[in-house]
C-alpha cells in the first residue's frame, strides 16, 4: 500500500516518540532498582556490622544454639532483617527465622557465596532468589570474634519484595502514560500532519493547474518557514513563467511584423517587374533596387536573430585573447564616421592614457560597441555630438557611448534592450533598423562577463555604459 506524506509524517513521529517513551521506560527502572539497591545494600552493610559486634560480645559458648538463637530473635527486631549465625566450619548456631528444632536439621552454610566471600575478604554480600520467599533476597555478612579468636560469621538478609511491588506498580504507571502520551502525540501529530499536508496539497494543486496553463493561480501562504519560502518560489515561478509567455507571444507577433514588411516588399516589387516593369529601363533598377534593400533587410534580421539564440543558449565559444583597445576604438569611429557626418554629427573618441590591453574576445566587443554606435548615429538628433569612450578603473575599463540627441523616454527604459522593441515605432522602421541592436549589444556584453546600463534624461541625452574585467 503506497503511504502519503500525511501518513508517513505521522507514522513517524508517532514512531519517535514510542521510541522514546520505551527507551525511557527502559533505562529508567533498571536505575531505580540500582539506586534503591544501592542503598539499601550501604544501610545493610551498617547493620551487619553492628549485629556481628552484638555477637562478640555473646560470653555463651559456640556449641549454645539456645543462647544463639535466642540473640538472634532478638537483634531480627532492632536490625529489621533475618538474623544468622554461622559458624566457621558452616553451622547454623542460630537463626531469626527458625526454630530450635528446625535450627538442628538446617543445612551446612559454609558454601554459601556470602559467607565464602566474608571468610575470604572479611565481608561478603550476594543477592539471589528466594526458593521459599519467591522474590530477590540482599545478603550481607560480617565476621565475628568469641574467645578473642575469629568464631564465624554474622549475616543479615533482606527482601527485596518491596522494590520489586514498586518497580512493577511504577512499571504499569510508565506503561499508562506511554499509551497517554502515545494518545496525545497522535492527536498533536495527526493535527501538524493535517496542516502540512493541507498546505503541500494545496501547493501540489497549484502547481498542477500551472502545469496545465493556468499561470494566474496562486496558493494561500501564511508564516515564514520552508513551506511558505516554496509557496513564494512558487508565486515568482508562475510569474516568471507569465513574462515569458507574454515575451514569446510579443516575440512571435514583432517577428512575424519584422519579416512581414520585407518580404512584402519583395514580392510587391516582384510582381510589379513580372508584370512588365522588369522591360522599363527607368522602373525595372529602382524595383530590383528594392528587392535587394529589402532582402538584405530580412537577412540582417534573421542573422541576428540567430546570434541572439547562440547567446541566449550559451552555445557561441568565445576567444579570449590579448586585446589592444585604442586601435579597436579608433577603428570604429573610422567606421561610423561617414554616417555621422551625413546627418551632421560629431563622433568624439576618448580613450583614457592608461587603458591599454584588456583580455576579451575582440570581435564580440567589437560587434557590442558597433551596435550602440549605430543605435546612436541612428536615432540622435541632426547635429547631436556622440561619444565613444574607455577609461580605467582599476583592473577594469569603463566603455561607454553617449549622445546629445533627444533622450529616452522614462516608461520605455526598462524595455528597450527587448528584441524587436521600439521606442518611436515608426522612426525606427523608417532609419531601417532591425529592433534587435540593444539586445544583441546587452547579450554580447553579458557573454564577455558585463552588465550593458543606460542612462538617459529626456531633451539631453542618453548613455549606454558597461565594465569589463581582465577574465
Amino acid at each position: 500500500m503506497k503511504l502519503g506524506i500525511r501518513a508517513k509524517l505521522f507514522l513517524l513521529i508517532l514512531s519517535m516518540v514510542a521510541l522514546a517513551l520505551v527507551a525511557a521506560q527502559v533505562a529508567l527502572l533498571p536505575a531505580l532498582d540500582r539506586a534503591w539497591t544501592e542503598r539499601l545494600r550501604a544501610d545493610l552493610s551498617i547493620r551487619t556490622e553492628l549485629v556481628a559486634r552484638e555477637a562478640a560480645s555473646l560470653a555463651a559458648p559456640l556449641d549454645m544454639l539456645a543462647a544463639w538463637d535466642a540473640l538472634a530473635d532478638a537483634l531480627a527486631t532492632s536490625a529489621l532483617a533475618r538474623v544468622t549465625f554461622i559458624r566457621s566450619d558452616g553451622r547454623v548456631l542460630g537463626d531469626s527465622e527458625l526454630s530450635l528444632e528446625d535450627l538442628e536439621r538446617a543445612p551446612d552454610h559454609a558454601t554459601r557465596p556470602e559467607v565464602l566471600e566474608s571468610m575470604r575478604l572479611g565481608h561478603g554480600e550476594a543477592l539471589r532468589e528466594s526458593a521459599t520467599l519467591r522474590s530477590r533476597m540482599l545478603y550481607m555478612t560480617a565476621p565475628f570474634t568469641h574467645a578473642g579468636e575469629r568464631a564465624g560469621t554474622a549475616r543479615l538478609a533482606i527482601s527485596l519484595a518491596e522494590i520489586d511491588r514498586t518497580l512493577t506498580h511504577l512499571t504499569y504507571l510508565v506503561l499508562i502514560g506511554t499509551l497517554v502520551a502515545l494518545a496525545i502525540a497522535a492527536l498533536i501529530s495527526g493535527a501538524v500532519t493535517h496542516l502540512i499536508s493541507k498546505r503541500i496539497w494545496g501547493m501540489t494543486r497549484a502547481a498542477r493547474a500551472m502545469a496545465e496553463g493556468a499561470l494566474e493561480t496562486r496558493v494561500q501562504i501564511s508564516g515564514n518557514d520552508e513551506l511558505a519560502a516554496l509557496g513564494h518560489s512558487l508565486h515568482h515561478l508562475a510569474e516568471n513563467l507569465s513574462h515569458a509567455l507574454a515575451v514569446r507571444r510579443d516575440f512571435v507577433a514583432n517577428v512575424s511584423h519584422e519579416l512581414k514588411t520585407p518580404i512584402a516588399g519583395i514580392r510587391s516589387a516582384a510582381e510589379t517587374l513580372a508584370n512588365g516593369a522588369l522591360n522599363d529601363a527607368v522602373a525595372a533598377p529602382r524595383f530590383l533596387a528594392i528587392v535587394e534593400r529589402e532582402a538584405t533587410r530580412l537577412q540582417s534580421i534573421v542573422e541576428e536573430l540567430l546570434e541572439l539564440s547562440q547567446l541566449e543558449s550559451s552555445h557561441r565559444a568565445l576567444s579570449r585573447s590579448p586585446t589592444p583597445i585604442r586601435p579597436l576604438l579608433s577603428s570604429l569611429v573610422t567606421q561610423y564616421e561617414p554616417h555621422a557626418q551625413r546627418r551632421y554629427q560629431r563622433l568624439v573618441l576618448s580613450i583614457g592614457k592608461d587603458v591599454d590591453v584588456l583580455h576579451t574576445d575582440r570581435r564580440a566587443l567589437e560587434r557590442a560597441l558597433s551596435n550602440l554606435l549605430d543605435n546612436a548615429t541612428k536615432y540622435a538628433d541632426e547635429g547631436a555630438t556622440i561619444t565613444l569612450s574607455a577609461t580605467r578603473t582599476d583592473a577594469s575599463v569603463l566603455f561607454g557611448v553617449g549622445d546629445t540627441g533627444p533622450g529616452i523616454e522614462p516608461a520605455h527604459l526598462s524595455r528597450i534592450f527587448e528584441r524587436f522593441y521600439r521606442a518611436d515605432i515608426g522612426r525606427s522602421r523608417a532609419l531601417g533598423g532591425t529592433g534587435l541592436g540593444l539586445s544583441l549589444a546587452k547579450h554580447l556584453v553579458e557573454s564577455l562577463g558585463g552588465h550593458l546600463e543606460v542612462e538617459s534624461t529626456v531633451g539631453l541625452g542618453t548613455r549606454f555604459s558597461f565594465v569589463l574585467g581582465n577574465e
